[in-house]
């Protein structure tokens, strides 16, 4: 990408984007489902990590990388749990194209208590 862009930043923010949209393709495909939340949070996370352990060589930056790597891995798990989960128990609201990308645990009610 570099000896394309030209740029050293650019080259690296264009990296992370086409590695976002592969990563979010391959997680469509299977799933059948786009979630935007997590593409962004994959997307911006790993422009964060790039920048704040660029020339940081301690043992708690180490440490700093490897906590958030493990902790997004499990949001990662999390949020799209909750989705499949949404999109099996609850009904389609919108019928276009837009029902496979707006995530669907954001309006779905499934579970109800009693008064």
């Amino acid at each position: 990408m570099y000896a394309i862009l030209k740029s050293r930043t650019v080259a690296m923010l264009s990296v992370f984007l086409l590695s976002a949209i592969g990563h979010e393709y391959i997680v469509a495909v299977s799933l059948r489902f786009i979630f935007p939340p997590l593409f962004t949070l994959f997307y911006i996370a790993g422009i964060i990590f790039i920048f704040m352990t660029r020339r940081r060589t301690s043992n708690f930056w180490n440490f700093f990388l490897w906590f958030t790597l493990l902790l997004g891995y499990g949001l990662l798990l999390v949020f799209y749990s909750l989705e499949m989960s949404a999109r099996i128990n609850c009904p389609r609201i919108l019928d276009s194209w837009l029902d496979y990308a707006v995530p669907r645990f954001l309006h779905c009610n499934v579970i109800s208590f009693p008064v």
